[in-house]
Parts: structure tokens; C-alpha cells; sequence
């Protein structure tokens, strides 16, 4: 894909079929999550990284829009059940702030983000 190119609203749709397709079969997965981790391992792709965010981050433009779309309700929902305990989604811990798990439930946080 050339940059600046804009796909119709109908080929999204496809890649998206398509990778979900792909991504359903174990064993696509499994080869695609070591690459990914092999990838990560090299700390020179993980610098390279780090600048591309680090240079990103710093336009004013792209800044607004991530921050944005951070401050949506689906995201602080995705983000609320991805990183706090289920006592904590509930309103039942009270060894949490409201913001950050800091209870025996992180255990279970962490068994749920190893197997995501």
C-alpha cells in the first residue's frame, strides 16, 4: 500500500474479513505472535519504534487525535477491562483507587493478559 492512499469503504471491509480469517486459524496465530515477540526481542526494532512514537507524539496534530480518541467511552471501556480486577469493575475492591489495581486480584490480571 502506496502512503496516503485511501481504501474504499468496501475493500476495508474485505482486509478486515481477511484478517480476521486469518487470525481465527491456531495456526496463523501462533506463527504471527513469534514473529511479533521475536521482532520485539531485538532492542534495535524496539528503538526504532520508540523514535517513530517519540516523533509522532511530538505533532501537535497526531497528539490531539490520539488524545482524543483516549478520552472516548469505548476506549476507557476497553482499557477498564483489560487492566483493572473484576472486583474493581464492580466498585467491590477496596484495596484500589479507582484508577489502578493494587489488590490480590492482580494476580488474576495477570493470568487474563498472558492469555490475551
Amino acid at each position: 500500500m502506496k502512503k496516503g492512499t485511501r481504501h474504499t469503504a468496501e475493500t476495508r471491509e474485505r482486509m478486515s474479513a481477511a484478517r480476521k480469517k486469518a487470525w481465527a486459524d491456531p495456526e496463523v496465530r501462533q506463527r504471527m505472535s513469534a514473529a511479533t515477540k521475536k521482532a520485539l526481542a531485538d532492542p534495535a526494532v524496539r528503538q526504532r519504534m520508540s523514535a517513530a512514537h517519540k516523533k509522532a507524539w511530538a505533532d501537535p496534530e497526531v497528539r490531539q487525535r490520539m488524545s482524543a480518541a483516549r478520552k472516548g467511552m469505548k476506549y476507557k471501556k476497553h482499557m477498564k477491562d483489560k487492566f483493572l480486577c473484576d472486583a474493581c469493575n464492580a466498585g467491590n475492591c477496596n484495596a484500589c483507587d479507582g484508577g489502578s489495581c493494587r489488590c490480590v486480584c492482580a494476580l488474576e490480571l495477570d493470568v487474563r493478559r498472558r492469555l490475551a
